[in-house]
């Protein structure tokens, strides 16, 4: 049986789109800006305590939801799903 320690929502950093304010598709890249922003989560949530071993991080299949999560994963050395359900 699963055990849930915690489970932490995180929208996908600030993306091209989205300071172009352009809405539907499939997406974009993230910016320098949003790919730094999430560096900087990653710490926080590490120096919170809030990352273990079990930590697995999931992402929706859009390009901008994957990139944010491959920059948690790889900075937290964690697993990354893409799950498109």
């Amino acid at each position: 049986m699963l055990r849930f320690k915690s489970v932490i929502l995180v929208r996908h950093s600030e993306a091209e789109k989205t300071i172009r304010q352009v809405h539907g598709g499939m997406g974009t890249p993230l910016t320098a800006r949003g790919r730094i922003d999430t560096q900087k989560l990653a710490e926080q949530l590490e120096k919170a305590g809030l990352v273990d071993p079990a930590t697995i991080i999931f992402s929706s299949p859009r390009p901008q939801a994957i990139e944010t999560a491959q920059i948690l994963a790889a900075q937290l050395a964690r697993v990354c799903k893409v799950e498109d359900r």
